[in-house]
């Protein structure tokens, strides 16, 4: 974290098993980097999933106010992530 902080890029992603619990790594980031992209494991699709069989369990990124379209926060399926940096990075479309 402290080396993003003093590096200050423009684009940053984080696996989601390193945004922390409840995103504080991202939250951290917050005002030192321009964009975070939380790179979300399989099944982003399938966000529902049952704890202790009948209570539904949000991932932390469903939730929060930081992430979404037009936010400094925003969040991509680990299979799209070569699509994602092209789009971002490479100027594709």
């Amino acid at each position: 974290m402290q080396i993003l902080k003093h590096l200050a890029p423009q684009l940053v992603y984080v696996a989601e098993d390193l945004a922390g619990s409840d995103g504080e790594n991202v939250a951290q980031l917050r005002g030192w980097v321009g964009m975070t992209v939380v790179v979300a494991g399989e099944g982003l699709a399938d966000t529902e999933t049952e704890d202790e069989g009948t209570r539904e369990k949000r991932r932390w990124y469903e939730r929060s106010s930081m992430v979404g379209l037009g936010k400094e926060v925003e969040v991509v399926d680990a299979a799209r992530v070569g699509e994602d940096w092209g789009k971002r990075v490479g100027g594709r479309d």
